[in-house]
């Protein structure tokens, strides 16, 4: 059975709302969109349940400032809602003494690959990983030569790339024309090749006979793309089940890249949508994108690399102890 949780946006909730802002820092780029390599976002404590709010500006998001004051006025946005419903989810288990990840079965994940080189593909190879999934949209020539590559060194992986909609129609083209046959075998998916057209992803998936995947935009119910990538951070994962199971789609739950806090409130909605008719839809998840980022407190309790999810310790989404010794001051 799949609970779904609300909290009313009010002046008490406000007044028991309290946040701590923290950055994240990158070794290099972590998106096709961003140059950034600091990454600001908030914990947020409401009646003693925790949440993530991690905005990705350049995604449309708004900045971390104007979530806050739209929380402190009322107000609401996709970002705050999720935020609220895992802060509830969070706080029931922690009333309970319970784990959420307690008897879940959590998909296994791919790696996240920002940094096209022989070097990250090997080490994600030597941790377990079966899948990979790069960033791909920067350099073209270059992604065409390594991939064609990577094939030939590790023809048992899979890969899956992401563009972020950076390319056009024509580009695309071009690029899955180069790709040989045994390179087109091992592709999972292409994610959001180019901007949306339902003509033109047609042609690509047709020259490419690949599937495609489509992140923003999911929850339209469109049929066009094979696979629809879901972060809780911004949807409910039940919302797409209906519509997936319509049109014969695949869902691959995913991070915001965001607070490891956030990354386990998304691999605890893998976990509960496995526990669902929408369980045959769920493919390898991307819930592991804490090395992306430096070592905090919090992300050294998620483990170190391979395909599995490792939680982390204490009641409801975990980390009781670091969560407690935060500077919580109060949203109002």
């Amino acid at each position: 059975m799949h609970f779904r949780y609300s909290l009313s946006v009010g002046s008490n909730l406000q007044q028991e709302t309290f946040i701590w802002r923290y950055t994240l820092r990158s070794a290099g780029t972590v998106n096709a969109k961003s140059g950034r390599t600091e990454f600001e976002g908030a914990l947020i404590r409401v009646r003693d349940g925790f949440a993530c709010l991690h905005p990705w500006p350049e995604l449309g998001d708004p900045s971390v400032e104007d979530l806050l004051q739209m929380m402190r006025e009322g107000r609401g946005d996709r970002l705050i809602r999720r935020a609220h419903a895992c802060a509830v989810l969070d706080r029931h288990a922690r009333m309970e003494g319970r784990s959420l990840f307690t008897g879940l079965a959590v998909p296994d994940s791919h790696a996240t690959i920002v940094e096209w080189t022989h070097e990250t593909i090997e080490k994600a190879v030597r941790s377990g990983f079966e899948t990979m999934k790069l960033k791909g949209g920067r350099d073209l020539v270059r992604e065409l030569e390594l991939l064609s590559e990577w094939v030939r060194l590790w023809p048992q992986v899979r890969w899956r790339i992401d563009f972020n909609g950076m390319r056009s129609f024509v580009e695309m083209r071009d690029f899955l024309g180069c790709l040989t046959g045994a390179v087109l075998e091992r592709i999972d998916f292409l994610e959001d090749p180019c901007p949306f057209d339902a003509q033109a992803w047609t042609g690509l998936r047709e020259l490419g006979r690949v599937p495609l995947a489509m992140d923003e935009g999911v929850a339209t119910g469109r049929g066009e793309p094979d696979v629809l990538v879901v972060k809780p951070a911004l949807m409910d994962p039940q919302d797409l089940v209906a519509g997936a199971l319509q049109n014969a789609q695949s869902l691959v739950v995913t991070s915001y890249m965001d607070h490891p806090l956030g990354q386990c409130f998304a691999a605890v909605e893998a976990g509960r949508l496995m526990g669902t008719e929408g369980s045959p839809l769920v493919g390898r998840c991307g819930l592991l994108t804490h090395e992306l980022f430096e070592k905090t407190e919090f992300s050294e309790r998620l483990g170190g690399m391979g395909p599995g999810f490792s939680s982390p310790a204490g009641t409801g989404l975990g980390f009781d102890d670091l969560l407690e010794k935060l500077p919580w001051t109060r949203l109002s």
